[in-house]
């Protein structure tokens, strides 16, 4: 069987325990499709065996995001092995393992991304898959390509009530981690890294590092853990020694009180990471540490963290910025922040974390002691919880538990006796 082209064509393969079959050096070439009308071939309730072949000529070659091949696994944990083939005619093929079902009529669907022309195909910011924003190689490093495999692989869990989760094995071409006009690739480090799009940054799964276990004889990585939560789209290999980005994703600063200033920061992965320094300057150019805060060393879940700037002087304003140093010596920064100051500050209302999974810090301040309400309400006005609190001129902390709402925007607000009111918006994560 020979399909040259399927042009914007749905091909299925939909009665019982439907079955593909490839051999005599055949190959099948799913091509033309768009983002608005992409090409499927489909596979509908999948034998144990759906695709097979008689050898490493025979294969499927779909090398762009839209052409798509799609199981329809639905709650089955049948094991899918995808003959890849390239433009070249070299055999990658890709295997999943369901190791947990999924619920729902859900399926999966696979597709392939490269470069135009291989030979200086390296910049994979140039093709990269639609959900995927960056290359980022840390905060230093604006685009890691030169240390990325020059392909993506795109394996879209659809149409779940719970995601399957899965256990993957890539396999990949010596050409496209070769020179190509620019790649510094050692193939005995490269792992599997996948982008997620709600931190919108590259992630391993085990410490956010890369992932997986490399066989050079194989061409093989293997061990590739998805869990149901963290099953997300794209996929690339990259070199173990220069991860995808690991992004701090917050960083402010709030004024508490006339001298006081809270600086709150948040890292969803940490590689080696030794300490966090707080600065403070004057004029944005000259800086002084203020203090310091003990970095997690390696993490790959979410950290919130605070300092407080009690002795900031009395004065118009100032800039913040934070200083991250590893173990090794090696440090980037993050920031500035401008804090403004006024002779009329009465209060403000400070929420961390925010965005949150659970309970959130509330931190306000007055000049004088005197009655204010805290109000929590979701987003039809409808009140969820309130605090009435008598807080003097000290700064006053207090804490609400978002645990048991439904995601989505919630909103809080700080009421002094004579009716004025400080707004937050806060955004409870699924």
């Amino acid at each position: 069987m020979k399909i040259r082209s399927l042009l914007i064509v749905l091909l299925s393969f939909s009665q019982l325990n439907a079955q593909l079959v490839i051999n005599n050096g055949a190959k099948m070439v799913i091509n033309g499709g768009t983002s608005s009308t992409p090409a499927y071939v489909v596979l509908d309730n999948p034998t144990a065996t759906p695709i097979s072949t008689n050898g490493a000529t025979n294969g499927i070659i779909s090398e762009s995001e839209y052409n798509i091949l799609q199981y329809n696994l639905k709650t089955g944990t049948t094991a899918i092995t995808v003959p890849y083939m390239s433009s070249y005619l070299e055999s990658f093929p890709l295997t999943l393992n369901v190791t947990a079902a999924g619920s729902g009529s859900g399926n999966i669907r696979f597709s392939t991304v490269v470069p135009p022309v291989r030979a200086t195909g390296f910049n994979n910011f140039l093709y990269r898959p639609s959900d995927v924003t960056n290359m980022y190689g840390g905060s230093t490093i604006v685009n890691n390509s030169d240390k990325t495999i020059d392909r993506f692989w795109i394996i879209d869990a659809t149409g779940y009530t719970t995601k399957p989760a899965v256990n993957l094995t890539f396999t990949y071409i010596d050409a496209e981690h070769a020179a190509n006009g620019g790649n510094t690739i050692t193939e005995l480090n490269l792992r599997a890294q996948r982008f997620n799009p709600t931190t919108d940054s590259w992630e391993g799964y085990s410490s956010y590092l890369p992932t997986g276990t490399i066989n050079t004889t194989t061409n093989t990585v293997s061990n590739v853990v998805a869990t149901a939560g963290n099953f997300f789209r794209s996929w690339t290999l990259n070199d173990l020694t220069i991860p995808l980005p690991i992004e701090l994703t917050r960083f402010d600063a709030y004024r508490i009180s006339r001298n006081d200033v809270q600086v709150v920061w948040r890292t969803d992965t940490e590689i080696n990471s030794d300490y966090f320094s707080v600065e403070r300057s004057f004029d944005g150019h000259t800086w002084t540490e203020i203090g310091t805060v003990v970095g997690a060393g390696n993490s790959n879940y979410a950290i919130d963290y605070a300092f407080m700037d009690e002795n900031a002087p009395n004065i118009q304003g100032y800039y913040y910025r934070l200083k991250q140093v590893d173990f090794n010596g090696n440090f980037n920064y993050y920031g500035p922040k401008y804090i403004g100051f006024s002779d009329d500050f009465d209060s403000e209302l400070v929420v961390f974390p925010n965005p949150t999974n659970d309970f959130v810090q509330v931190i306000f301040s007055s000049n004088a002691t005197e009655q204010y309400s805290i109000v929590l309400t979701d987003q039809a006005g409808k009140l969820i919880s309130k605090q009435d609190i008598l807080a003097n001129s000290k700064t006053t902390q207090t804490q609400f538990d978002l645990s048991q709402l439904a995601a989505g925007v919630y909103t809080m607000y700080l009421f002094d006796i004579k009716g004025n009111k400080e707004v937050v918006k806060i955004l409870r994560l699924p």
